[in-house]
């Protein structure tokens, strides 16, 4: 099972990559500025993929897969989720203040085309409610990379635990856990307004993924949850964000992380 697993994560860090080349290719030959990615951060990568598609195995073969991101930046995470699965629409916000963005942008609109990929620029707090509002866009995953504070993250998951198809399995990854402005907020949503159920907070890879699949070459940290139906009133025991991994939780586990693949 392991080979097999293995096996496809392969088979798609392929097809990721020519994505990966083509931006790599467009900041280089532009001498664009940009910040670090996904395509850098293979354990990431790895341990993304286990996530999503563990998320969207669930789902109607035919529907459509909204993927809601803040913090766009070079494209890399939008191209991973793109090629993750041909029914997956992405919805970015970004700044827009490093170069690389907006010629990004183009490059995977023009590669993945106009309705499956769509960026909007400005300061995330204030674009992405009115954006939310104005075209009623639902998301089925949540990413949240964007302005790396307390308030810019605490915004972000608060509009989109508003814009959510199905809040009891809407998955919720928080880049850079470890900064403690992020970590307050994503603590803030799960304790405090109760918004999203707390599954793990990752410093290196998702507890029972196996060794074979996570490249043993830089560390990660995210947050990882799932927005909670209005009508779920369980609460999950804090715990000590320095140590733990897993924190309980009063409802069922999902089925082991490589069942989608059987």
């Amino acid at each position: 099972m392991s080979r097999a697993i293995t096996a496809v994560f392969d088979d798609f860090k392929r097809r990721v990559q020519g994505s990966f080349d083509e931006l790599n290719a467009l900041v280089e030959s532009h001498k664009l500025v940009l910040t670090g990615n996904l395509g850098r951060n293979p354990r990431q990568m790895a341990s993304y993929f286990w996530l999503t598609s563990h998320s969207i195995s669930g789902m109607d073969s035919t529907a459509t897969i909204d993927v809601c991101e803040t913090g766009f930046n070079s494209g890399h995470s939008a191209a991973f989720f793109l090629e993750l699965d041909p029914n997956i629409r992405y919805h970015g916000w970004d700044l827009g203040e490093y170069t690389a963005a907006k010629p990004a942008a183009a490059l995977l609109q023009k590669k993945y085309g106009d309705k499956r990929v769509n960026v909007v620029w400005g300061d995330a707090k204030k674009t992405v409610p009115a954006h939310l509002q104005a075209t009623q866009t639902k998301c089925d995953i949540v990413s949240v990379d964007g302005e790396h504070t307390y308030e810019g993250a605490l915004s972000d998951l608060q509009h989109f635990a508003r814009a959510l198809k199905n809040s009891t399995t809407a998955l919720v990854l928080v880049d850079d856990c470890c900064d403690p402005g992020i970590l307050k907020a994503f603590k803030q949503v799960t304790f405090k307004d109760r918004l999203i159920q707390w599954h793990s907070k990752v410093q290196f890879a998702p507890e029972d993924m196996p060794r074979d699949l996570v490249p043993v070459s830089r560390s990660i940290c995210h947050c990882i949850g799932r927005y909670l139906s209005p009508d779920d009133t369980s609460r999950v025991h804090d715990p000590d964000a320095k140590h733990a991994t897993v924190a309980p939780t009063p409802t069922p586990q999902p089925k082991k992380w490589w069942q989608w693949l059987s």
